[in-house]
């Protein structure tokens, strides 16, 4: 920047002065940070809240409930923190535009905070405008007044029944009647598919429930006296600027859940929880904030938490949050991996990973695409489209495989973008749009944008994709011929895993290269069935899906001997 009258703001950061990791070393470095930061801030805001509250709980009652929340947070915070902003010399004669503080938007709870500051470009702002009056206090900026727009709901489709539906349906309800609904185990957001939740509380019959606890929103007003309180530092516990950073960001990011709707939150959820005194276990998947408050309260009573794993392969990525995870869990029930800590079981899931139905239509090659994003919510190689260079990335990848592959293949992928509605839940970067308007020609689109893959794998001959996300855990279970390559700039692994993939790619199953996906297909295409069946590919496939996902019978099957014992 020449000219030292420009006006700086968020687009010359985002362009110019954040710094995203570039490399393993860079992600082991940002992931250790957040970690050792995560338990330090911990036990910061255990000691405030339990002086705002009056209240004793200890570090693992908080870990619980806010754990979310300081986890992306300092995430967030640390894309402004790690960069040039924080040195004074280079900023002390610029003009910064930042947004009035009478304009931020203070949260009503963890979801609304995700909403707005990992997928808005206003939260982002938000902390831009923090770090500067933060660091520059005595400084004059150029402000400027803007408003929050909160998304609007998803619409939400029509669930399909069927006569097997109803029948479980309805004994569900006659069984629950003769418990007087005193049910011994609670199911709470886990995303499981309506007619498997019939099928095991029917299982159970009638000991076991499935219902989202949710705590309803009060709307509380803010609390300026509570705010002030908890950006406090004048206590003993030794903080850096980060942390100083931190705390100062808590009066403008706080979720309101923790200050101002904390003693209603809690006294629902204890009256909950009286209610229903036969209950000695709560089934998690999604780590909602209402249910990990349900789960924290819910220990002073001796009922004991399970995790049942989202439907996603994350244990083999540098930065996952496993560990983080399953410390507020008495039992984290695995996809099926298992380790020697006994509080892992080897599961299974109940997720519908094969839709019943399938499209009419046959396609001969199935391209399921990824989805491009502008932030992750934590730094982690799992999310390997996230970010502006893994983005780049992710574009030029598919450049070189979909410009490597002969024109006759070209015309026989149908491509399946990422479903319009799920890109609202992110911070959506239509980067990836380069590539449709690049010289690459697709003969063949899938219309139908919001229908979910599951619907057309069954009808597809060959199935490629490149994201290690549920696509490819999708294709490599209905055991159909399936291409996967990826970033292998971007999804590292951490040591004890590493080994993971290795024969998936000697198989050529998985591939590194997006350039060496496209040379297997063009020499193999027309034998596609005799490789995909040879005792070599079902053998690398088979042990992959063996050792890491089990199927819905030994779901049932841990379940039972954790619950019946």
């Amino acid at each position: 920047m020449s000219n030292k009258n420009k006006i700086y703001n968020l687009n010359h950061f985002f362009n110019k002065d954040l710094n995203e990791p570039k490399n393993e070393k860079d992600y082991i470095k940002l992931s250790n940070f957040e970690k050792k930061k995560y338990n330090k801030l911990l036990a910061i805001l255990t000691l405030l809240l339990n002086k705002i509250h009056k209240k004793n709980y200890n570090n693992s009652y908080w870990d619980k409930i806010l754990g979310y929340f300081i986890l992306f947070h300092i995430s967030a915070c640390n894309r402004f923190f790690n960069s040039d902003i924080t040195k004074n010399k280079f900023f002390s004669k610029k003009k910064i535009k930042i947004l009035d503080k009478e304009n931020f938007y203070i949260p009503e709870n963890i979801s609304n905070y995700r909403n707005c500051f990992q997928h808005s470009n206003f939260g982002q702002q938000q902390l831009f405008s923090l770090i500067f009056s933060f660091f520059y206090r005595k400084k004059i900026f150029k402000n400027y007044f803007s408003n929050y727009i909160k998304k609007k709901n998803i619409k939400k489709y029509k669930k399909s029944f069927s006569f097997e539906f109803l029948y479980f349906r309805l004994f569900n309800f006659i069984f629950r009647k003769l418990k007087n609904r005193n049910f011994k185990i609670l199911v709470t957001k886990c995303y499981w598919p309506q007619e498997e939740k019939q099928k095991i509380q029917f299982y159970y019959k009638g000991n076991l429930l499935c219902r989202d606890f949710f705590i309803p929103l009060k709307n509380s007003s803010i609390n300026q006296n509570l705010r002030n309180k908890i950006s406090q530092t004048d206590f003993k516990i030794k903080k850096d600027r980060f942390d100083k950073f931190f705390l100062y960001t808590l009066k403008y990011c706080l979720p309101k859940s923790f200050l101002e709707e904390y003693e209603y939150r809690e006294k629902f959820t204890i009256n909950y929880l009286n209610k229903h005194k036969n209950l000695k276990y709560i089934i998690n998947e999604n780590l909602d904030e209402d249910s990990m408050l349900l789960i924290a309260q819910a220990k002073f009573k001796k009922i004991k938490s399970i995790h049942s794993e989202h439907n996603f392969l994350q244990h083999q990525f540098i930065g996952n949050i496993i560990d983080f995870i399953s410390k507020k869990f008495d039992i984290f029930l695995t996809l099926g991996w298992s380790l020697k800590n006994k509080k892992f079981k080897s599961g299974g899931s109940l997720f519908k990973w094969i839709d019943k139905k399938q499209s009419k239509k046959k396609y001969p090659i199935l391209f399921a695409d990824g989805v491009t994003v502008y932030r992750p919510p934590f730094t982690c190689t799992a999310y390997g489209e996230s970010g502006n260079l893994n983005s780049l990335n992710y574009v030029k990848m598919n450049k070189i495989f979909f410009n490597s592959l002969k024109k006759e293949i070209i015309k026989k992928i149908w491509l399946k973008k990422y479903p319009e509605d799920a890109k609202k839940n992110f911070c959506y970067n239509p980067i990836d749009q380069k590539i449709k308007n690049s010289k690459i020609k697709f003969a063949n689109n899938i219309h139908q944008l919001n229908t979910k893959l599951s619907f057309y794998l069954n009808s597809a001959d060959l199935i490629i994709t490149n994201y290690l996300s549920t696509s490819y855990l999708q294709a490599l279970i209905i055991n159909k011929p399936t291409i996967i390559f990826f970033n292998s700039n971007s999804y590292f692994l951490n040591k004890k895993y590493c080994k993971i993939y290795n024969n998936l790619i000697k198989s050529k199953i998985m591939h590194k290269s997006p350039k060496d996906a496209a040379e297997f297909l063009n020499k193999n295409y027309g034998n596609i069935n005799n490789w995909w069946n040879s005792t070599s590919t079902q053998k690398a496939r088979q042990e992959f899906i063996t050792t890491n996902i089990k199927d819905k019978t030994n779901m049932y099957s841990a379940l039972g001997k954790i619950l019946n014992r």
